[in-house]
């Protein structure tokens, strides 16, 4: 069931062949797969060969909703899940990346938390205003998955703008 109908290619005289499969959506676990060859002979000899095949489950990361922020104001912590069914949640590596780095820095994106609870802080540059796609990514040291949102950053009232002011000549 982890490894369903794999497709033998062989091609008469070559001396090797090529196995391929796809395993199952969602499964993990092993699988022992044996290849039996017959050369059609009067004698029948056949050769097997048998081997292991090791699949890893995905580690998976909650969605995150879009998020919107007023530059300059303190943001509350975005939390979010992480888990894996073969790698303990603390062991997990989170990353965080900003597709917009002149609105959000990616070494102003903090994350924190424990086990499967974790949070991400967002810091906008000052007086800046935009999105930027937070992606959230989750690796169990053999796989990866990810999760991206949007966050708005709009500029907080009264804040300066980054204007140029043209002098007069006289």
């Amino acid at each position: 069931s982890l490894v369903p109908t794999p497709i033998v290619s062989y091609s008469s005289p070559a001396s090797t062949g090529t196995l391929r499969f796809t395993p199952t959506t969602g499964g993990g676990g092993t699988a022992t797969i044996s290849v039996t060859v017959n050369d059609g002979g009067p004698i029948n000899n056949t050769r097997t060969r048998t081997f292991t095949v090791t699949v890893n489950r995905l580690p998976l990361i909650s969605s995150v909703p879009n998020q919107t922020l007023t530059n300059g104001t303190p943001a509350a912590p975005v939390t979010f899940t992480v888990s894996d069914s073969e790698t303990s949640a603390s062991s997990l590596t989170v990353t965080a990346t900003s597709s917009n780095t002149a609105l959000v820095r990616n070494a102003d994106l903090t994350l924190g938390g424990t086990g499967s609870n974790r949070t991400l802080t967002i810091v906008p540059v000052p007086n800046q205003a935009g999105t930027a796609d937070i992606t959230l990514t989750v690796n169990d040291g053999t796989g990866t998955a990810s999760t991206t949102f949007t966050c708005q950053v709009l500029k907080r009232p009264g804040a300066p703008t980054n204007l140029r002011v043209a002098q007069a000549t006289p």
